[in-house]
């Protein structure tokens, strides 16, 4: 495993397939099969949904059917591939513990198909070995599986689960102009077709179906991933001529449960006979606003009355993102919260439900989508380090109400009834299951106190009833009274979900391991460079990860100049030149500007930090360092004046109105009251000339507050600034014609304000060619390894006093050792790193990736797995720190390695 997972953060280089050629001469044998198979089902699917082996799985209006019975689907996302693999039998204990009979997983394409294969028939490179092993341990715990092999998952997840290997495969004209990937391009079904080819198969042979009555494993496949929220909007068609495609594949390579979507409009009601074989689902993330989801369950009883109401992914936290909240820090994700929008769900007839995260886990390495942290704890019941709490508890609770009730929550049917309660943000609903049995459904909206009253139900019946039920809620509390059928009364009733049995956590007292010292050395960069044209991007010379790169550039032939260098927006560049790192002039989200004042005519070196991939709408963007030109004219102060007026009003606030003219050019500029919001615009005039032929520079004096840039609607903040001057290259924004810049400031609880914007112009000089990349000599060496011996690397402290944060210092790597103490007998708590530095970066852990690092992220905790740590006095711990520099260089302040108290357990 560990040799997987160092594969998985080292680089992959080679040359581009032909795979699109093969596609292309493929491509009517595919459209031959979707033809017979569609001819086939036709005659099953008159009379409705098709089931090739009803006796044993079908479903209808009500329920999933699982051996002629009617089986309430508990589930909960656990993914394989954010869990050291010797650490998935303690997670799959946690589930069952819980009482959920169902775990749900996404099958990440690119985590198994790491490099790229020669063309559509070679499956060498396809490695399926983790997901058969987790299948099996489901298989083993008890517990039916839900699978989602995508292609595309989403998941936060690098590049949405698709290779960065197949973005070069896109043709050159695709079928459809504003998208190839999740497409109906011939080129990509058929690269689709060379995925489920082979993942079906591992997903076919672990199908409950293959086992005899009552067997375990897999019970639902999902087809594609939440289509309907695809910017800009996929055309109807595209979407039903995808999906098709992908469930006609499925069924051939031998998926016989039930195939769904979620999110997936086009799928409902269809009266396609392959679309048949497939129902949809809904997702939701309410937080405390749950009764916002009713409209939404509602609308998929209407538009498919012949299926299960189900919810792929039920709020069970939430991700976090660079600079934002960490999970556990998320607003409305609290026990109450996820008890109440679990209980309103199954009082509105869902009897598919799936928790999204159930366990969170970690990103290793670079594999967390772009913008995300690599924790992926999501605040889920079951948390990142494994621990559990409140949340845990609430699942808990409701697990073992559903396996006493579900079966007949599952055929139950709501009662019409009148409700008149103590409190008006107390409600109730009613459902009947078969023989009588009833369940009172007692909730409140409301988050902010507890609710203590009563509740009077008269049920609309033939012989009408009155219920008299206590409604005794904690703030945003929800409960169910379960009455026998028979019962005189709800006196006699039982009220669920019941309290987890007291759990008592031992008292931790574990040491604080203070990482004082450690060995530093700079990374001279590459050993060996490989060409490069101007406006290659990393795949398309076989570069699929997100780690950190060296790009030499043409040597400079007169200074002073200056230089810039673009890249895609968000990532970002160091240049240097003779050892010496060079002055960062102005940098936006897609370019730098560096100044060179003196030079030898050697190239210059720029250090490139790819920020991930996106995950969404930009996950085929190009990556890499793509141009560089020189700028050897200078700067024209303020040369283009600019019209600012107000953009609108903000905030609803009734200061100035749309197109009224505002002052932003002088030292005085705007000025705005504690919180308050307002938009600038200003609309300029560029000819083809000079778009082509000059840099545009907008420049802001000073501003107090917050505030953002963008030009042509276009964001241009930049991430990196210096303390007295604002810049903003727009250069890559402008085009021909008029062009509008757009600046917007925002105020707390202390006035703001904005003066001396000024957009300057000057010639651009000629191309830049960009000559070789490379990788750091610390990835090309494995500087992360145990057994690497660092005895001549620099002995430093860990204090950020070092030399790194004031020398002319690229790529900086620390190692560092350190014991952790064995935990008392029958006492077990996680432990994790608690990391203060100056750069951005990764972290080893024993030569495992554990994630990355951001100077100016929320997470400053990196859980460190303990099937990793070597404990006690004689076991030996590396962690390995790689950071290149900010504003303030590259340095480790502090770091620490901590228990997490607050999860001890007795075991």
């Amino acid at each position: 495993m560990q040799t997987k997972r160092a594969k998985a953060f080292i680089p992959v280089y080679g040359g581009q397939s032909s795979g699109v050629k093969r596609a292309s001469q493929g491509l009517f044998q595919v459209v031959g099969l979707l033809l017979g198979m569609s001819c086939a089902f036709e005659a099953r699917a008159e009379t409705g949904r098709y089931f090739p082996h009803p006796e044993r799985i079908a479903y209808d209006s009500q329920s999933l059917r699982i051996e002629g019975k009617s089986v309430f689907i508990f589930s909960g996302a656990f993914h394989y591939f954010r869990c050291p693999k010797e650490l998935w039998r303690d997670r799959f204990e946690r589930i069952r513990q819980a009482g959920f009979n169902t775990v749900e997983t996404y099958v990440p394409w690119n985590w198994h198909e790491r490099e790229a294969p020669s063309g559509l028939s070679d499956f060498s490179k396809i490695d399926l070995s983790d997901l058969d092993e987790w299948l099996s341990m489901a298989e083993q715990y008890g517990l039916y599986v839900i699978v989602r092999p995508g292609p595309y998952i989403c998941a936060e997840w690098d590049s949405g689960g698709f290779p960065q290997w197949l973005l070069p495969h896109k043709p050159d004209r695709p079928k459809r102009d504003e998208l190839w990937l999740r497409s109906d391009d011939p080129v990509y079904l058929a690269w689709c077709r060379h995925w489920f080819e082979a993942v079906c198969p591992v997903i076919s042979k672990h199908q409950f179906l293959k086992g005899q009555k009552g067997s375990h494993g897999v019970i639902l496949v999902q087809i594609e991933n939440e289509y309907d929220f695809v910017k800009p909007r996929i055309p109807d068609e595209v979407m039903l001529n995808q999906v098709r495609f992908l469930a006609s594949l499925a069924i051939e390579k031998g998926i016989e449960v039930p195939l769904f979507t979620c999110l997936t409009g086009p799928v409902r009601g269809s009266n396609d006979p392959v679309v048949r074989r497939i129902f949809d689902a809904c997702n939701f993330y309410p937080r405390w606003n749950v009764d916002s989801i009713q409209a939404s369950i509602d609308l998929l009883r209407r538009q498919q009355p012949d299926a299960p109401l189900a919810t792929t992914e039920l709020q069970g936290g939430w991700f976090a993102t660079i600079s934002g909240p960490l999970s556990e820090d998320q607003d409305g994700l609290t026990g109450a919260q996820i008890n109440n929008l679990t209980l309103f769900a199954i009082q509105n007839g869902e009897s598919i439900l799936n928790y999204y995260m159930l366990y969170g886990g970690s990103n290793p390495g670079d594999w967390e989508a772009r913008t995300l942290t690599s924790s992926y704890d999501y605040n889920a019941p079951i948390r990142e380090c494994g621990g559990i709490g409140d949340r845990y508890e609430r699942v808990w609770a409701l697990g073992h109400f559903l396996r006493e009730h579900g079966e007949r929550l599952a055929l139950s049917k709501p009662v019409a009834c009148e409700v008149q309660a103590s409190d008006k943000d107390v409600a109730a609903v009613v459902r009947e299951a078969p023989g009588g049995d009833r369940y009172v459904f007692v909730r409140t909206s409301q988050h902010q106190s507890p609710r203590v009253g009563s509740l009077h139900i008269r049920l609309k019946s033939a012989s009408p009833t009155d219920l008299v039920v206590s409604s005794d809620l904690e703030a945003f509390g929800s409960r169910v009274l379960f009455i026998r059928a028979g019962a005189k009364g709800p006196d006699e009733g039982i009220w669920y979900p019941q309290q987890r049995p007291p759990f008592a956590r031992p008292v931790v007292n574990a040491s604080v391991v203070e990482l004082t010292r450690g060995r530093m050395r700079f990374d001279p960069g590459p050993s060996a460079w490989r060409a490069l044209s101007t406006g290659v991007d990393l795949a398309s010379i076989g570069i699929y990860d997100s780690r950190f790169l060296f790009y030499k550039a043409g040597p400079v032939e007169g200074v002073p100049t200056n230089v810039a260098v673009e890249y895609p927006e968000g990532d970002s560049a160091v240049g240097f030149s003779g050892g010496r790192r060079l002055r960062l002039l102005s940098s936006s989200v897609g370019s730098s500007v560096f100044r060179i004042e003196s030079g030898n005519g050697e190239p210059l070196t720029f250090l490139y930090e790819n920020c991930g991939h996106d995950n969404g709408a930009k996950m085929a963007d190009p990556r890499g360092i793509l141009a560089a030109h020189c700028e050897t004219g200078q700067w024209s102060a303020g040369n283009r004046a600019l019209a600012w007026t107000l953009a609108g009003p903000s905030d609803g606030k009734p200061e100035g109105t749309d197109g009224q003219k505002v002052s932003l050019g002088d030292l005085k500029g705007q000025l705005l009251p504690e919180h308050t919001s307002r938009r600038f615009k200003a609309v300029f005039s560029v000819q083809e000339r000079e778009r082509h032929d000059d840099a545009f520079l907008l420049r802001i004096g000073h501003v107090a507050g917050r505030w953002t840039a963008a030009c042509n609607g276009r964001d241009l903040t930049p991430k990196m600034t210096s303390a007295s001057v604002y810049s903003v290259d727009v250069s890559a924004a402008i085009s021909t014609g008029l062009n509008t810049i757009e600046l917007s400031l925002s105020t707390d609880s202390s006035a703001g304000a904005m003066s001396s914007v000024m957009l300057d112009e000057r010639p651009r000089g000629p191309t830049f060619p960009l000559l070789a990349v490379g990788s750091p000599s610390g990835w090309e060496k494995g500087w992360w390894s145990t057994a690497l011996n660092d005895s001549d690397w620099e002995s430093v402290p860990l204090n950020g006093t070092n030399p790194v944060a004031t020398q002319d210092a690229g790529l900086v790597w620390y190692r560092v050792g350190f014991e952790v103490p064995k935990a008392p007998k029958g006492i077990w708590f996680p432990y994790r790193l608690r990391l203060v530095a100056q750069g951005n970066g990764f972290i080893f852990l024993n030569g495992h990736p554990l994630g990355r690092y951001w100077e100016g992220g929320a997470q400053k905790d990196t859980y460190l797995p303990e099937c990793w740590i070597n404990f006690g006095p004689a076991g030996r711990n590396v962690l390995t720190f790689c950071l290149r520099p900010l504003a303030r260089g590259a340095a480790v302040e502090r770091a620490t390695i901590e228990a997490y108290p607050e999860f001890a357990e007795y075991r």
